[in-house]
């Protein structure tokens, strides 16, 4: 301004005092019993917003994280329980305020489902001393996939008593990253130690049961399929 009034207008700057934009819901990987890891894309601020300092981390409205995170960060460890739920998503942090809360990612921490019993499949004379025999058992896969959780292993247990505790033999089959286990499989011990001669006065019987485990632990084993040592002779 001067004795002859005031000059062109400049060019203006328009501020945008705005919070960050939502966060797209984020993805939840088990890496343990009692650790999972949510991941996130970054997100933006409007033109002449304020930059994002950094991101929070909830279990539905319940902050995770005891300060924000890095402005780069896109991962958080949380630690989870087995056997409860949790709803995950993200807020950006700026100046302004934190961005309206995005999509919650689901998931629930839990192992397998319990698996149901064998079945007897084949019983064949190893020798004539009638001390083993190689006996197979026939089990079906539960659900490769639980609540987002991938069945990893599964375990055919024998043991000459019901508690699992004494000659306990243990077949384990492992699942491919990416695959799946379905249909009747088979698996086959070589040495069940066979009964005495006499049906009517067998020795301990033979047992055998299904345990399944994905990240988060091992299911409840499963029904146990008895077989007297009187029909192995």
């Amino acid at each position: 301004m001067n004795l002859a009034g005031l000059s062109a207008a400049s060019n203006a700057i328009v501020m945008s005092n705005t919070v960050p934009t939502t966060v797209a819901a984020p993805t939840a990987t088990f890496v343990s019993p009692t650790s999972t890891t949510v991941n996130w894309t970054q997100t933006t601020v409007a033109a002449n917003a304020p930059a994002i300092t950094g991101y929070n981390v909830y279990n539905g409205t319940t902050l995770l994280n005891a300060t924000p995170l890095a402005a780069t960060a896109t991962s958080y460890t949380a630690t989870t329980a087995v056997g409860s739920s949790y709803a995950f998503n993200v807020k950006a942090v700026n100046l302004t305020g934190l961005s309206a809360a995005g999509t919650s990612t689901t998931v629930v921490n839990t192992v397998p489902a319990t698996p149901v019993a064998p079945t007897l499949g084949t019983a064949t004379l190893n020798t004539a001393s009638l001390a083993t025999d190689t006996v197979a058992v026939k089990w079906t896969p539960v659900a490769n996939t639980v609540n987002g959780q991938p069945v990893t292993t599964f375990y055919i247990d024998y043991a000459t008593n019901t508690g699992f505790t004494t000659g306990l033999v243990t077949q384990t089959v492992t699942v491919p990253t990416g695959t799946t286990l379905s249909g009747t499989q088979t698996a086959t011990f070589t040495a069940v130690a066979r009964g005495t001669t006499s049906p009517a006065a067998p020795t301990s019987a033979a047992y055998f049961r299904v345990r399944a485990a994905n990240a988060v632990g091992n299911s409840t084993a499963g029904a146990t399929l008895t077989v007297a040592k009187g029909s192995l002779k």
